[in-house]
């Protein structure tokens, strides 16, 4: 006897509603072509879009809050509650927050649904060795909480800081960094330097594109968490001291015999004694990181914690049109610690949901 078709999860009966969504333009990302949409007010043409990313990239919660937004501007009310519950499910609590002051969801805050939605989970009391924390080590709410032990914990694996990273390479940098610190720790640099002039000031050779972790399957959720990090350039802050410019870009290696395109990171320090600029490039992938296989090739991707306090960097191997898990998972993390501003990889790990 046949087997009944399986039930579509709430988020993949929304896309099929909505329908397919057109065709991307040659030479735009699915992300652009969806931001380009719901900019230019095309609200149902943008639900279509943020859906499909919503199915296709399980880990990064802008997707369906921007599908909850554009739906809200599009007049399908009831469809906000499916997205934003998704959004809430994959970023916690700072989407409960922006939900409750963004203008482009008035209209879901009048709903009935909307308090229960974005009510904070109940955690039942623990009692012993266990209270506050689940089976994994992580606090309950850690989201909601934000602490730096938090946050630390929401990666975990075999991961050993090295010696302190010390930009030493002089650049040219006519980019003045910004006197104050924003709350979470990192500043985009919008349209204050064209990106081709700041890759000629850094001596990027050969860069192409930004790297940031929307092409990135089964990303831990740190890596996705900063509300405004969207894999541009911009001023960071790790610590208490002056920001380094931080620029997320994307160059094409040869490994075993073939053309890769690997998501780095260049930091940019200005040396507070002779006021220059001194540069590195992370080194972030292992030579044996390569599509050895017909249809595999290097995924990779970067990424900020949700405090600002931690960068990421994950390589990884995918295989086109594969439902199976990437391999050769490569996760460098780079912040303060002893001190210094250190970077550690791990080839095993594992990401702890909030």
């Amino acid at each position: 006897m046949p087997s009944a078709p399986a039930t579509p999860s709430p988020m993949q009966a929304l896309a099929d509603a909505l329908g397919a969504p057109p065709a991307t333009p040659a030479g735009t990302t699915d992300a652009d072509a969806a931001w380009a949409a719901y900019s230019g007010k095309r609200h149902l043409e943008a639900a279509q879009r943020y859906a499909a990313l919503s199915l296709h990239e399980r880990a990064p919660w802008k997707y369906p809050y921007n599908l909850a937004c554009a739906l809200a501007l599009a007049g399908r009310v009831d469809d906000v509650q499916v997205a934003l519950a998704e959004a809430i499910a994959r970023g916690g609590q700072r989407v409960r927050d922006k939900a409750a002051k963004d203008a482009d969801l008035a209209v879901a805050r009048e709903q009935s649904w909307f308090a229960t939605v974005t009510a904070l989970p109940t955690v039942p009391p623990a009692t012993g060795d266990s209270a506050d924390t689940d089976d994994s080590g992580l606090p309950a709410r850690c989201s909601d909480r934000e602490s730096d032990e938090c946050w630390g914990l929401m990666v975990q694996g075999e991961f050993r800081f090295g010696e302190i990273l010390a930009p030493s390479t002089p650049v040219t940098l006519t980019l003045p960094s910004p006197p104050k610190r924003p709350a979470d720790r990192y500043r985009a640099l919008g349209k204050t330097l064209p990106w081709k002039t700041m890759a000629t000031e850094l001596g990027l050779v050969g860069m192409h594109g930004l790297g940031d972790d929307r092409g990135v399957d089964d990303a831990p959720h740190a890596m996705t968490s900063h509300e405004h990090f969207e894999g541009k350039p911009g001023w960071w802050w790790p610590d208490d001291g002056p920001p380094l410019l931080l620029v997320p870009h994307v160059h094409r290696v040869v490994k075993g015999g073939d053309a890769e395109t690997v998501a780095t990171v260049t930091l940019v320090r200005v040396d507070p004694a002779d006021g220059r600029a001194y540069a590195t490039t992370l080194d972030v992938t292992e030579v044996t990181q390569h599509g050895a296989r017909r249809a595999s090739y290097l995924q990779s991707g970067v990424g900020l914690r949700g405090d600002g306090k931690e960068l990421f960097v994950l390589s990884q191997i995918a295989v086109d049109g594969s439902d199976d898990p990437p391999t050769d998972r490569r996760l460098c993390r780079v912040r303060v610690e002893q001190g210094g501003l250190r970077m550690a990889c791990a080839e095993r790990f594992r990401g702890v949901d909030p």
